[in-house]
């Protein structure tokens, strides 16, 4: 990981692996585990691994670029160029949640917003949506493909509010997040004061 420069291994299998090639985060390789080689690919967000080609036959030399993989195969009994699309299914990560999920504002007009990405197909804005207290408020939002910001126009009432968010990627893959938080008018206290003066006879 470029990011955290943390080192993990990929596959644990004990036979062979050869000629990695990644995109994104997907991973191909030539493995030997089936007494021959085939073409494997892991997911590395979700960390699920997959024999794409395999058989009889010789699966060797994947590239990628994308969701599309290319390999060479002997699967017609000769040396033929092969190729496979990979379904994009997972959906896109929501994090950064504001306000936190349960906090209690003194603010009666807090901003709202969240974070998103999508490993993959990227997130689709249009397909971003906001509901607070029940009324969609995404018109009003300034959403982008990585995140979305809302501001009321003016003030919440006091007590608790709920915030649904639903965002798509360009898939169709759907990830929802709801929270919620609490907000209190200010109070404006009015104090007497009382004002003796002494009086002094002439």
């Amino acid at each position: 990981d470029l990011d955290t420069d943390v080192i993990s291994k990929v596959t644990d299998d004990t036979a062979y692996q050869t000629s990695p090639r990644v995109a994104d985060d997907l991973v191909v390789w030539m493995d030997y585990r089936n007494g021959n080689y085939d073409i494997y690919m892991k997911d590395l967000t979700s960390g699920a691994e997959t024999m794409l080609a395999g058989g009889a036959s010789i699966e060797a030399y994947p590239a990628i670029q994308g969701s599309r993989i290319v390999w060479e195969s002997t699967v017609s009994g000769n040396y033929d160029v092969w190729t496979t699309t990979i379904p994009d299914t997972t959906p896109p990560v929501v994090s950064s949640l504001q306000p936190e999920n349960g906090a209690a504002l003194g603010c009666s007009s807090p901003t709202v917003s969240a974070s998103f990405s999508d490993n993959r197909a990227g997130v689709d804005p249009d397909s971003v949506q906001l509901i607070v207290d029940n009324l969609d408020v995404t018109a009003a939002a300034q959403v982008s493909d990585t995140g979305i910001s809302w501001q009321p126009t003016g003030t919440l009432s006091g007590g608790n509010h709920a915030i649904a968010l639903n965002v798509s990627d360009h898939e169709g893959n759907t990830a929802n997040a709801s929270w919620s938080f609490s907000t209190s008018q200010p109070v404006l206290s009015l104090f007497k004061t009382s004002v003796l003066w002494a009086s002094t006879d002439d």
